[in-house]
C-alpha cells in the first residue's frame, strides 16, 4: 500500500481545472485502520465517510509557495476513545455529498507509521516545515 501519496483522481480533477484549492475549503480529517486506501477513491463521501473518527478540521493559513500546499497543524478535540487512526486524508470541498474529492493520504509520520489509540484527548497533526506536499 502507498504511503504519503496524493489520490490519482485529484491529481486528474487538478490538471483538468475541476478543482481549485486556493478557493474552495480543504479539510482534514483522520480515518480508522478499516480504511484501505485505493488509488481509485475520488470522492470523501462516497469512499471515506464510514471510516472517519471524530470530526473534520479545516486548513487554515493555506499557502502555495512555489508549488507546496502548507497550512497551519489541526487539532481534532476529545476524540473519543475506542478507535485506531492508522490514516490521515486530505479532502477539497466541492459540492457537499457529491463532489468532496479527496487530495491525499498520510499513513506515516515523521517516526513511523500512524497507529494512535484514541482515549477522549485531542489529536494534533503537525504538517512537515515542507509543507503537505509538492507539484
Amino acid at each position: 500500500m502507498p504511503s504519503n501519496v496524493l489520490y490519482p483522481t485529484f491529481k486528474e480533477a487538478l490538471l483538468k481545472g475541476s478543482i481549485d484549492l486556493d478557493s474552495s475549503t480543504v479539510y482534514v480529517t483522520l480515518v480508522s485502520s478499516s480504511y484501505t486506501y485505493s488509488a481509485t477513491d475520488e470522492f470523501y463521501s462516497t469512499s471515506i465517510t464510514a471510516y472517519q473518527v471524530g470530526n473534520t478540521g479545516t486548513l487554515i493559513n493555506k499557502s502555495f509557495t512555489t508549488g507546496t500546499l502548507s497550512g497551519s497543524a489541526i487539532t481534532f478535540p476529545l476524540v473519543a476513545e475506542g478507535d485506531t487512526v492508522e490514516h490521515v486524508i486530505v479532502f477539497q470541498s466541492g459540492t457537499v455529498g457529491v463532489s468532496d474529492y479527496v487530495v491525499a493520504h498520510y499513513d506515516t509520520g515523521t517516526i513511523g507509521g500512524i497507529n494512535i489509540t484514541t482515549n477522549g484527548s485531542d489529536i494534533e497533526v503537525l504538517w512537515n516545515s515542507s509543507g503537505l506536499f509538492s507539484l
